[in-house]
């Protein structure tokens, strides 16, 4: 699984960035051999001024089937990023249930023919 972190207008310190591939990795491992790549875009919103500003923006590239795309907000980098991987993690999870389910309405199991 490719990762990629940037940071847009921020300076992630080493541990914050640590932080953010684990979380990722933690939420979406049970998904690795259906996922090509993710693009973390970590913003500043607001800039110095505090509260809740730290933009996390997710782009999870699937094989085979359009992308995923999910954001979340929060007050600090660890937050914004633990949302939005969480949030990704349910997206995927969905998508890949509703192809599942489509191939089994196109394609009944033969074994339940009479």
């Amino acid at each position: 699984m490719n990762l990629r972190i940037s940071d847009d207008g921020m300076t992630l310190t080493a541990e914050q960035r640590e932080f953010c591939e684990r979380r990722l990795r933690f939420a979406l491992s049970r998904f690795t051999l259906r996922i090509e790549g993710i693009e973390a875009i970590l913003t500043d919103t607001n800039g110095p001024r505090g509260g809740r500003d730290t933009l996390c923006c997710l782009r999870v590239r699937l094989r085979g089937e359009q992308e995923v795309l999910v954001r979340d907000i929060g007050e600090s980098v660890e937050s914004a990023m633990a949302g939005a991987a969480d949030r990704a993690a349910r997206t995927v999870a969905r998508r890949l249930q509703r192809r599942t389910d489509q191939r089994r309405m196109t394609h009944p199991d033969v074994s339940l023919r009479k």
